[in-house]
């Protein structure tokens, strides 16, 4: 059914089977049963949770209960359907989260694009775009910094050179909308 809409499908038998054959730098999502033969569907999420796996995944279960669909998303999954599947339902389903999948990927490699440009900054260069970020003048920042506006300017050219953005403006956005550590 998959593969008539156009997916590309992989099976796999067992979670055994899954787990020796996924690659997680594949895109796409996990769709995958509550039973299965080798160990439940809740158990190897549980196993993918602990490698860090970030794949979308679906649970679909022909015997589902409100406590094992509440277990199943608060682990991460982002749906549970009961069988039997509603086959249209069942496949926006899975394009909704390949098309998530497809969003954290664009966005991890576009925040460790930035991470990457952010490391060739000297230490001095990151003092002052914390500080410029933080929404301080030039002048503010040399005062902080005891130094002179001038070489506040040859830093923040510097900067903006290496962040590859043209403004301060584009350079605080860019800065500003990277995901917060928490």
């Amino acid at each position: 059914m998959l593969e008539s809409a156009g997916f590309v499908a992989q099976f796999f038998s067992t979670a055994a089977d899954f787990l020796a054959g996924f690659d997680p730098q594949q895109a796409g999502c996990i769709v995958m049963d509550v039973r299965l033969p080798d160990m439940n569907g809740l158990e190897l999420q549980k196993i993918l949770n602990t490698r860090k796996v970030r794949t979308p995944i679906i649970m679909v279960s022909g015997f589902a209960d409100v406590p094992m669909a509440v277990q199943a998303v608060q682990a991460g999954a982002i749906d549970f359907i009961p069988k039997p599947l509603d086959l249209e339902k069942f496949v926006g389903q899975v394009k909704a989260a390949v098309a998530r999948d497809a969003s954290l990927r664009g966005d991890a490699a576009h925040d460790q694009v930035i991470a990457n440009r952010l490391a060739t900054l000297s230490r001095r260069e990151q003092d002052v775009l914390e500080r410029l970020v933080a929404g301080r003048s030039a002048k503010q920042v040399a005062a902080e910094l005891g130094i002179s506006s001038k070489t506040i300017d040859n830093h923040r050219a510097k900067i903006l050179q290496k962040m590859e953005v043209e403004t301060t403006v584009e350079l605080v956005h860019m800065i500003l909308s990277r995901p917060q550590p928490r």
